[in-house]
């Protein structure tokens, strides 16, 4: 998906609250991902207030404010991924208020802009950035307080694709943590089981903020494959695939890295695979530090080899003129 506002984008970088699965009726039926958000309790979250006062976000902020989208007015947020195609719904807590504000088709100061057209029977809002065409969206109310955004190629395909029955979405189990993101393999499963090739049915995702402080993390995983092999298959390589990544990161730190192999628990129940990874603060720090640490070799070692690439030797001069032979 391209860029979209930093100010939604503060809330993919945060945790993500799992609420409101009556938004999920407003999804493609085929959809492959699937992510819900209680914006709420997220912007309540102490590191996403400190996140919110960066100078970046605030001037973000404050040129959405401009032409009337408030972040304090969405309650919650839901994503999805269909046919190649990302788009996401927002729950809104004054949506009449936003929608009158919208329809003035404000062009603001500081660089965003909303733009109220009527197409085909919608009122589509489509909202741009003066200094980023990547920040260009699409908007449109699919309920009374539903607003659904897209980029804006997609908003037909969005209307005219099937969408996930309100049966189907009651049916879909989401747990009371602080992130739930759901994948689904769009493809058939294959007539006969490739062992080279572990077929992944499903795979949903939590991730809850623990510890007193709310900086510890506790991530889980359930997989769903094609048969029990492959499962077995994975749940003997993910313990390695954990070992391995330890051994590069903390490669001079073996306590560090044996905390980290130590944190990982997989379990095998027949085609399902349940890992689960609680992540301390001091590991989780440790982890930030050495992506850091990898981020800025990486640049040095472009910079380095910028600085040492060879260069088209130099032109030689063409010889100068001989002086002419004096004659007495």
């Amino acid at each position: 998906m391209k860029k979209l506002f930093s100010a939604l984008l503060v809330v993919f970088a945060c945790a993500l609250y799992a609420a409101d699965t009556g938004l999920l009726s407003y999804a493609p039926a085929k959809s492959e991902l699937l992510a819900l958000a209680d914006i709420e309790k997220i912007l309540a979250l102490p590191d996403v207030q400190k996140k919110l006062a960066e100078p970046d976000v605030v001037k973000e902020l404050a040129a959405l404010e401009e032409i009337g989208i408030k972040i304090g007015s969405f309650k919650t947020l839901m994503v999805f991924h269909w046919d190649d195609k990302n788009g996401g719904a927002l729950r809104i807590a004054d949506a009449d208020g936003i929608r009158a504000q919208l329809d003035k088709s404000v062009t603001g100061e500081k660089g965003a802009a909303v733009a109220a057209r009527d197409v085909n029977g919608r009122r589509i809002y489509r909202i741009t950035h003066a200094n980023d065409a990547d920040k260009t969206l699409d908007m449109v109310f699919v309920a009374d307080d539903v607003l659904f955004f897209c980029e804006v190629d997609d908003l037909d395909a969005y209307f005219a694709a099937e969408k996930m029955t309100a049966e189907k979405a009651a049916q879909i189990a989401v747990p009371d943590v602080e992130f739930w993101a759901c994948w689904n393999n769009p493809e058939p499963p294959p007539a006969k089981q490739d062992p080279n090739n572990p077929d992944v049915r499903s795979v949903m995702a939590t991730l809850n903020f623990a510890g007193e402080q709310k900086h510890d993390l506790d991530i889980r995983a359930v997989g769903v494959f094609g048969d029990d092999k492959a499962a077995a298959q994975i749940g003997m390589m993910v313990p390695g695939w954990m070992s391995l990544g330890a051994g590069m990161a903390f490669g001079d730190d073996p306590q560090t890295g044996e905390k980290l192999i130590k944190a990982l628990k997989c379990d095998v129940e027949g085609s399902t695979v349940k890992v689960s990874l609680y992540l301390t603060e001091e590991l989780v720090q440790r982890l930030v530090a050495a992506g850091e640490a990898a981020f800025k070799d990486s640049d040095q070692t472009e910079e380095n080899g910028a600085k040492t690439a060879p260069t088209a030797p130099a032109e030689k001069a063409a010889p100068a003129p001989a002086e002419p032979t004096k004659r007495n």
